[in-house]
């Protein structure tokens, strides 16, 4: 399943449900993985998800051990490694990897060699998905980039915040979604399509033009652009 083909949204909150459920229960036990990547998740014929190879597994409080290389997969360690610790929140950031590439088809970073990659990690902002993804949803992009945040207090501070965060954004309704059935169908027209916020409110206004010089002009109320 995870081979590097784009998965579906669905399929990838599926995916990630199993996922945090194994990972919520080592985390239960003081444990952390520490090299979460796609060859150490496994699936049955029924599609019931394992997570294997504890090999490099540390007690939660405990100093990553290194002896002469990178302990872990340089693509999905977290950048806070390299100082020398890590929680349960470098595990948030290795499933927002995860959560990028599943939805994009690529990692985030990249690079000639294992160091290389680790810099990105630590310096590097990483590309918003939608541009690899253009249909991916931004409440989604928000949270893989929240997931991604190089300061660990910025993240979802466990997994299975970062699950509901996940989940809402799923259910979250698009910008144009709070369009009338008129301003929706205005919006499939040629079109300069812009979005201001009002600085005496909350709300947003959309200015849609489609003839030079006229627009439309319809109020949003804490809609996010």
């Amino acid at each position: 399943m995870l081979d590097g083909s784009l998965l579906t949204l669905e399929e990838v909150c599926i995916l990630f449900e199993q996922l945090t459920s194994a990972l919520a229960y080592i985390h239960s036990l003081g444990l952390l993985h520490r090299d979460i990547k796609p060859a150490n998740i496994l699936f049955d014929q029924d599609h019931n998800l394992y997570l294997t190879d504890f090999g490099i597994v540390t007690w939660l409080g405990e100093r990553p051990g290194y002896d002469g290389h990178m302990m872990g997969t340089p693509h999905y360690i977290a950048p806070e490694i390299l100082e020398g610790y890590v929680d349960e929140r470098s595990e948030v950031y290795s499933v927002g990897i995860l959560l990028y590439q599943m939805l994009t088809g690529y990692v985030p970073f990249d690079g000639p060699s294992d160091w290389k990659i680790c810099l990105h990690h630590w310096e590097t902002q990483p590309m918003a998905p939608s541009l690899l993804n253009p249909s991916l949803p931004r409440t989604v992009e928000r949270v893989i980039l929240r997931a991604l945040a190089k300061d660990p207090r910025h993240r979802y501070q466990t997994i299975e915040d970062l699950l509901h965060a996940f989940q809402e954004a799923l259910e979250a309704p698009t910008f144009f979604e709070h369009l009338s059935s008129h301003e929706q169908a205005i919006c499939q027209e040629p079109a300069f399509i812009w979005c201001r916020q009002s600085a005496l409110s909350s709300e947003y206004r959309l200015y849609v033009e489609t003839v030079p010089g006229k627009h439309v002009d319809t109020t949003q109320r804490e809609t996010s652009c």
